[in-house]
């Protein structure tokens, strides 16, 4: 039964040590899906919970047979002969072995399970720092929302000052040609300007 739990649980460990590590390089990259990770946190996770389940039924049956009765049982062969015997069982020169035996069995249970017990908890911390990063994304989105009404107010405000030279009022402007270009060439600078700086921005935001 040991030797199937740690079957069971090598890949397991392995395939969270492989997840971290993807999660951590997927921080500086941005390359995975961050719906991929987190399916795969819930494969992990519910696998490892069956691993649990397995390891803490095993831990209870090896409790409940390291009593004295149950071990002065474990000699089935003394019972051939007597089955009268198997109500009230004697202790063997072998029940010792065996009862040390079981302690052995218990021990390495109980390792498995606090491997078992590490591996979720790093998964869990790799969890909350996903989340943590889902919602640092999202506020970086946010202010890029932000960067984008500021962006469009500009333009508005670009085309209010191109619309004046273009109205039919008469304010004494449209007859200045010097005036015209000044405020073209101003409006168009700082377009660009800003343009360059939003550009600047969402690249340093990753996004």
């Amino acid at each position: 039964a040991c030797e199937n739990l740690l079957g069971e649980l090598s890949p397991l460990a392995a395939a969270a040590e492989g997840l971290l590590l993807l999660l951590q390089e997927a921080r500086s990259s941005s390359s995975s899906s961050s719906s991929s990770l987190l399916r795969r946190f819930s494969e992990l996770k519910r696998r490892l919970a069956s691993c649990k389940d397995k390891t803490q039924g095993l831990q209870r049956a090896l409790k409940e047979l390291n009593q004295e009765g149950d071990i002065s049982r474990l000699e089935l062969s003394r019972f051939w002969e007597n089955e009268s015997l198997w109500d009230c069982p004697q202790k063997s020169e072998y029940a010792q072995d065996a009862e040390i035996l079981l302690e052995c069995y218990e021990q390495e249970v109980e390792a498995i399970y606090q491997v078992i017990a590490r591996t979720e908890e790093a998964l869990e911390d790799a969890l909350q720092l996903m989340e943590l990063q889902l919602a640092s994304t999202r506020n970086a989105f946010l202010k890029s929302e932000i960067a984008l009404d500021i962006l469009s107010a500009f333009f508005g405000f670009v085309a209010a000052a191109a619309g004046l030279f273009g109205m039919n009022i008469k304010s004494g402007l449209e007859n200045e040609e010097r005036v015209f270009w000044a405020a073209a060439a101003a409006a168009a600078a700082a377009a660009v300007a800003l343009l360059l700086a939003v550009y600047w921005w969402f690249q340093r935001q990753k996004l």
